[in-house]
């Protein structure tokens, strides 16, 4: 089970295909992709379509 709470700061990063119990956070290691899916995360709570 991961830690810590969903959706929230610091996000984490996982390769779900080779690690499904999500113990290897990427996140470090790729801060470009962490950037990028962080903007668009933030586009979509902006315009309401998030639950």
């Amino acid at each position: 089970m991961p830690k810590g709470k969903p959706f929230g700061k610091p996000y984490r990063l996982f390769n779900l295909s080779s690690d499904t119990g999500e113990s290897n956070d990427l996140a470090a290691a790729n801060p470009d992709l962490v950037g990028k899916l962080t903007r668009k995360l933030e586009a979509i709570r902006a315009n309401g379509r998030s639950r």
